[in-house]
């Protein structure tokens, strides 16, 4: 699938070529977009996406994903034959730390399962997680010359409850958070936010709006400054009718200033999902882009659609940072769970 192109330019420059009734805006991949004057504003669009977010606060999804990191630190290094399908061991962070210059551990692959589960406000989530680990260490104590090499395979399990009081999650590597907070508002499970991964803690309407994250959205995931957004124009993914916004912002994490464009594409046809977002993050020292697109639907009920798999390709200018390639599939249990209250009390864990 791709945007519907006419003569383009470089990536990332946006141009436009006025016309009696169109003009062209050249999106973040460097292809052209028809926009017509007639397009609703983005107050309509937001009212429009809230309207379809509704339809998703009851619903219970299993999902699988498969990421590979393309890290080369992750590689069989030079004179170790070694198969990261086949790991020998379990990988034990404790008792193998990362250790700058004398152990490097990165992930070379991993899988994650996950069923989740939402009734209105109540939420519950699990995630299986798999990763097989390239564990590294080296003689010389400066990251250069390797001594030994091998592939572990280490298991996880993360855990997100909400009762409509009570917020838990429960992570691996960040520990235990319990929250006591009532009316949490929650992207969680709907697919207009999905795409955007770690920021399901807020509804994509909010984002669009560029409201503030709540103390419990902040809490559970990293703080983030809000969008800027946007409508740039209309056009097709693959065959699907879209609606183009671009979104933009400035963060800083860990004293580094980047700045961030979104471009999402929201299928009109199918609840305002995107059929494609175009992240694009510009530091000082690279540029990264990111394509996640959704390669197959499923119809749960006429007039309700959900992704049925998203395969997510990241690039950069840089070669030493990793260019991860990941894909989801979806399979939507229910549009009407019914589990007691009991289900979702942080006391009681999913079964």
């Amino acid at each position: 699938m791709s945007v519907s192109t006419s003569e383009s330019s470089p990536a990332g420059k946006h141009v436009m070529a006025e016309t009696e009734t169109t003009y062209e805006v050249i999106s973040l991949d460097g292809t052209a977009i028809s926009k017509s004057e007639q397009l609703f504003s983005l107050e309509e669009l937001i009212e429009k996406v809230q309207s379809e977010e509704q339809k998703y606060q009851f619903i219970e999804v299993k999902s699988s994903t498969q990421i590979v990191t393309n890290n080369p630190k992750a590689q069989p290094q030079p004179g170790f034959d070694i198969d990261p399908s086949r790991p020998t061991g379990i990988y034990d962070r404790q008792l193998e730390p990362y250790v700058p210059g004398k152990l490097h551990a990165v992930p070379h692959h991993m899988e994650f399962i996950s069923d989740s589960i939402r009734q209105g406000e109540r939420l519950t989530s699990t995630n299986n997680v798999s990763v097989v680990m390239s564990v590294t260490k080296y003689a010389d104590g400066e990251g250069q010359k390797v001594s030994s090499q091998e592939y572990l395979t280490q298991e996880q399990v993360a855990l997100i409850k909400y009762d409509g009081q009570t917020l838990l999650s429960q992570h691996p590597d960040f520990g235990e958070k319990s929250l006591e907070i009532a009316g949490l508002k929650s992207g969680l499970l709907e697919p207009q936010t999905g795409m955007f991964e770690h920021f399901e803690w807020q509804p994509l309407s909010e984002i669009l709006a560029g409201v503030e994250t709540s103390p419990a959205q902040t809490a559970m995931a990293f703080k983030v400054n809000e969008f800027d957004c946007k409508i740039t124009g209309q056009g097709t993914v693959g065959e699907e009718p879209v609606i183009i916004v671009n979104c933009t912002r400035t963060q800083t994490l860990n004293n580094l200033t980047f700045n961030e464009v979104a471009e999402l594409y929201l299928a009109s046809n199918k609840n305002y999902i995107p059929a494609k977002i175009l992240w694009k993050s510009i530091t000082p020292n690279s540029t990264g882009v990111q394509e996640r697109l959704v390669e197959s639907w499923q119809e749960v009920k006429p007039g309700i659609w959900y992704p049925q798999k998203i395969v997510i390709q990241s690039t950069s200018d840089n070669p030493e940072i990793a260019a991860p390639f990941q894909e989801t599939e979806y399979q939507v249990v229910s549009l009407e769970p019914d589990y007691p209250d009991e289900f979702f009390r942080s006391n009681d864990p999913a079964e």
